[in-house]
């Protein structure tokens, strides 16, 4: 992609025109014009900074004089912002309480997808007495202590980036007596709770 600055509006173009009027006149092929001549006219790439989408935003189109590049700018987010209500009091723009709430509902919807499943053993037991089978009552066991320990972690979150960044999988990579991630026959590390 290419920029061009004029009257000071930039134009991002994803094509070049494949011919294009100049002040000298019109240039057949401008699509293939080499890199030198088409920055002679003004025309720059234009490059996409990466950014961290959970931290950081992008803000207005820029000529980068140092690189000869158009970019954009990098606009860190402001977790300690303070917005002001109609009646005037302030609170914080981004709630850690709330994303707080979020993670644990989060986790007890996925918490209880996984034990979907065997559902049907507990309520068998609970109304028939027929008891669940012992493996399936050991991995419903695992799932809700891994459910209770990330409920606590969360609770002990204390900025909105933490919260933000906090991982809510309930399976970890296995590794071996040397510390390497266990992979199975395809390459894939093997997750478990």
């Amino acid at each position: 992609m290419k920029a061009i600055e004029i009257n000071g509006k930039i134009s991002i173009l994803k094509n070049l025109p494949k011919n294009h009027n100049t002040e000298n006149g019109l240039v057949l092929n401008f699509n293939k014009l080499p890199k030198e001549e088409l920055e002679a006219l003004g025309y720059y790439d234009f490059v996409k900074p990466a950014i961290d989408k959970d931290t950081q935003s992008l803000g207005n189109v820029y000529f980068d004089a140092d690189n000869n590049v158009f970019t954009r700018e990098i606009i860190e987010k402001d977790f300690d912002a303070l917005v002001e209500l109609e009646d005037g009091t302030e609170v914080a723009a981004y709630d850690l309480d709330a994303k707080k709430e979020e993670l644990i509902k989060k986790l007890k919807g996925m918490c209880g997808s996984m034990l979907a499943d065997t559902d049907w053993q507990v309520i068998r037991e609970a109304e028939r007495g027929i008891a669940m089978d012992a493996e399936v009552a050991e991995e419903r066991a695992k799932i809700i202590a891994k459910c209770d320990a990330k409920e606590v972690e969360v609770q002990s979150l204390v900025t909105y980036l933490e919260a933000l960044k906090y991982n809510t999988s309930f399976y970890t990579e296995q590794l071996d007596e040397n510390g390497d991630v266990i992979v199975d026959e395809m390459g894939m590390p093997i997750l478990a709770i």
